[in-house]
């Protein structure tokens, strides 16, 4: 069972307030996570999403505007 993506797309956000590495467990493989993931790696994020196992790092997250 995977978890709701309404909790998981604003967690996937905050990710980009502190460079870091983060590991969210129990998330949905929906198009609108995939969506969000792709505007993260836009911004300079490293996403990856395997098993409802998504890992996000924004240790070199240089751009602060979305496309």
């Amino acid at each position: 069972m995977s978890g709701a993506k309404n909790a998981a797309l604003p967690i996937m956000a905050a990710t980009l307030l502190a460079p870091g590495i983060f590991r969210l467990t129990n998330v949905p493989s929906l198009v609108d996570v995939k969506t969000m993931g792709h505007v993260l790696r836009v911004l300079g994020a490293q996403v990856e999403h395997r098993d409802h196992e998504l890992t996000i790092d924004t240790t070199n997250c240089r751009y602060h505007e979305a496309p």
